[in-house]
């Protein structure tokens, strides 16, 4: 709820600085005794070795990657890629930190020097810009996947209404309810009705099968049926 005008990017409480360093101290603690016992490039023992020792992650611990595949990928100034990976990684993040803690902890306004610098400049106007909308990773997220999820969501929950639902399912229920309404009035709960009904089907089919030869020749006399 703060004003989007004089809002500033400020440090992480406890609530988050209680986790990260949490995590950290696990990471360091965890590798440090692998690197006490065997070095950068050792072999063997360390229980953080033998916890990766026969895992997929068994290929990134610098020096137990076979000296075939290192000599296949090439080198890093004489050194295992893999090896190379760690330092070329942590000079990148202390790059980050050191900008993050010069331009938002030390020096704040150079923070927003440069940002008018950059905003002044066509070319790099735009950087600003998406580095505050956080590169518009929400939008290309709520474009390529939730926004087509949620269509298709809602036409297969359309489909389901109307078509499964409604015409198939509750359509075919509504064929023996209508047919049931026919016959309702004949159902009144009445012994007598019922009985009245029934010695009125029987006389019925009585009749038909007594006056079904006079029933015949009427028909084909008026050239309503064919020869008898």
């Amino acid at each position: 709820g703060e004003d989007p005008d004089t809002f500033r990017p400020h440090a992480p409480r406890l609530a988050i600085n209680l986790v990260l360093v949490v995590i950290a101290a696990g990471a360091v603690l965890a590798a440090v005794p692998y690197f006490l016992t065997n070095g950068v490039h050792g072999l063997h023992g360390g229980w953080i070795a033998d916890m990766v020792h026969d895992s997929p992650a068994r290929a990134g611990i610098p020096g137990l990657a076979a000296h075939g595949e290192a000599a296949h990928h090439g080198s890093i100034l004489g050194m295992d890629p893999h090896a190379a990976m760690y330092y070329i990684s942590a000079v990148v993040g202390l790059i980050g930190i050191g900008a993050a803690l010069w331009f938002h902890l030390i020096n704040r306004s150079a923070a927003d020097t440069l940002r008018a610098r950059l905003l002044a400049n066509p070319a790099t106007r735009w950087l600003p810009t998406a580095m505050e909308q956080k590169w518009y990773v929400d939008e290309i997220y709520h474009a390529l996947l939730r926004a087509p999820l949620w269509i298709s969501g809602l036409a297969l929950a359309l489909i389901d209404k109307y078509l499964v639902d409604g015409l198939l399912v509750d359509g075919t229920a509504r064929i023996p309810r209508g047919i049931a309404r026919w016959f309702q009035p004949l159902h009144g709960g009445s012994v007598q009705g019922y009985g009245v009904s029934m010695a009125g089907g029987v006389a019925l089919v009585a009749l038909l099968v007594l006056f079904m030869p006079q029933l015949l020749d009427l028909m084909v006399a008026l050239g309503l049926g064919g020869a008898p």
